[in-house]
């Protein structure tokens, strides 16, 4: 439904763009919001996979050390769990860097909006 209304908002953007309406950095700022939101769609799934591959990570070396696991391949697993945790943090980085540019074309269009409201 959202993408539906964006859609048709970006219909009538190109409508009015070509009526000499000015609206072609509207669209242009449309389209690149859509893709930013789609970006961020997949980097928030990415951090949502990476955090639960974490939490299961630590299950699973909390579970081998109650049942006597030995110390062999214990630097592996924090290997792993390092590895882990750096990802998490790229990939919130990402997510942020993601909202600021959103951000940004959101503002923008608010600029827009007033302009053509005058």
């Amino acid at each position: 439904m959202f993408q539906l209304r964006l859609a048709q908002q970006q219909q009538q953007q190109q409508e009015q763009c070509s009526d000499g309406g000015g609206g072609a950095e509207v669209v242009k700022w449309i389209e690149t919001l859509q893709g930013l939101e789609k970006e961020k769609l997949n980097y928030t799934a990415a951090l949502h996979l990476e955090k639960i591959r974490g939490r299961n990570e630590v299950v699973e070396r909390e579970i081998a050390s109650q049942n006597g696991g030995g110390t062999g391949g214990n630097d592996g697993n924090e290997r792993i769990a390092q590895l882990l945790e750096e990802s998490i943090v790229s990939l919130e980085g990402k997510v942020r860097g993601c909202v600021e540019e959103i951000n940004e074309i959101l503002e923008e269009l608010r600029y827009a909006a007033a302009d053509m409201d005058e």
